[in-house]
């Protein structure tokens, strides 16, 4: 689980989704509202979660789905940005990221990655 730290009550937050070097993927994030988006829509899809006041002690999820059905591997970059007042407050890059932080999908392969959050007031 990563910690989201904020820093002023009265701000806004939203996150940032980006996921690139891939045609088939799909993502569920889960918050107050939850937001499911798939590569038929964008690229990268900012999201509105709300006042920092209102995030404090929430847990936020994520479902992240990549699918290569090409003969070939690929490399996916993926990463997550929350930002206060549209300033970078933390990043998450999966743990499956290799030392280049991109994922590894298998030719001809589904992955899935998880993960989770919690804000806190710094």
């Amino acid at each position: 689980m990563k910690t989201i730290r904020f820093n002023n009550q009265e701000s806004s937050v939203k996150v940032t989704i980006e996921i690139n070097g891939i045609e088939l993927w799909r993502y569920t994030y889960k918050a107050d509202k939850r937001f499911d988006i798939s590569a038929e829509l964008k690229k990268a899809s900012s999201h509105e979660l709300g006042i920092a006041k209102n995030l404090e002690d929430d847990i936020h999820y994520w479902r992240i789905f990549l699918g290569n059905h090409s003969d070939v591997d690929k490399k996916v970059n993926i990463t997550i940005t929350w930002l206060e007042s549209n300033n970078e407050i933390a990043k998450w890059i999966p743990c499956e990221a290799g030392p280049d932080g991109k994922v590894l999908v298998k030719a001809n392969s589904d992955i899935e990655i998880s993960d989770s959050s919690r804000f806190v007031k710094s």
